[in-house]
């Protein structure tokens, strides 16, 4: 399971072993930055991987390797033994090759962990049930461009269209209203500090041995003030908040998780455009 430098999704250029590659197209990239478990699953290697998820870390892969991937709602499954790099954002999931394998998996993973404060004590949905019942109504979806669509591919911005148009009356087109545009400020402001926080000491103690990539993202995180990281905690309760009451009408939002096919380059793992926003 070749890495990323504290899943940043950046692969550090002396690392000693090779990055993994996409199993479908060995030239092409698998995404990341949980790579490794995204190939393995969809290589057939392993029927199930765990993921973790800051940005897009599970859905990017999931999306390149064609296998199934869930971020789950946040402090569902515990992050016990993960090392912190963005907390307000860090989850862990499930990838395997259908929905109903994650399911399975979700359901000896989910539940509360005193060791995870952002767990709560609840008792745990049936999973592997759920996904199997048939809908006890018609489920309707809405399909959502966001304000970063003309970042998606021809090819990914048609399919799309395209399936909305085969959904016919079960999807309606949604638009997100103008504030939401200042998400993917949001989700780096927050994300950048906390990885300050979280990676700083570690970052000035290794230096010799931490990415170029690295040092620059904690150097913008250590330039965002308390003020302004407090504002962006607050205006991200908003956009979550305002999202809610598109739920009063559909079942789920229909987006991509990617710009479009993986990419052939292997050095990065591609951009989260696509998946930030709703991380946030």
């Amino acid at each position: 399971l070749a890495t990323h430098e504290f899943a940043t999704g950046a692969a550090t250029p002396d690392q000693p072993f090779p990055p993994a590659r996409n199993p479908w197209m060995p030239d092409r990239q698998p995404g990341g930055s949980s790579s490794g478990s995204g190939a393995a699953v969809s290589a057939g290697f392993c029927a199930g991987a765990m993921g973790s998820d800051t940005s897009g870390s599970i859905r990017n892969p999931a999306g390149w390797c064609a296998i199934s991937g869930l971020k789950p709602t946040y402090g569902l499954l515990s992050r016990r033994g993960v090392f912190p790099l963005a907390p307000s954002f860090d989850t862990v999931g499930p990838m395997a090759w259908t929905a109903e394998d994650c399911a399975l998996m979700l359901d000896v993973l989910a539940g509360h962990d005193p060791d995870d404060s952002d767990t709560k004590p609840f008792a745990a949905a049936d999973f592997s049930t759920i996904a199997k019942e048939d809908f006890p109504i018609a489920p309707r979806f809405a399909f959502m461009r966001t304000p970063v669509w003309d970042k998606a591919d021809p090819e990914t911005q048609r399919a799309f269209e395209q399936l909305a148009g085969k959904l016919g009356d079960a999807c309606v087109q949604a638009e997100l209203p103008a504030e939401f545009a200042e998400g993917w400020k949001v989700h780096r402001t927050i994300m950048f500090a906390e990885m300050a926080h979280n990676l700083g000491e570690i970052a000035d103690r290794g230096s010799d041995m931490i990415s170029k990539v690295l040092r620059e993202l904690i150097d913008e995180g250590r330039k965002i003030g308390a003020v302004q990281y407090q504002d962006a905690l607050a205006e991200a309760r908003a956009i979550a908040d305002s999202l809610a009451g598109y739920f009063q009408h559909c079942n789920a939002i229909l987006t991509p998780a990617a710009r479009g096919a993986a990419p052939k380059s292997l050095a990065a793992t591609g951009d989260p455009v696509f998946c930030s926003l709703w991380t946030l």
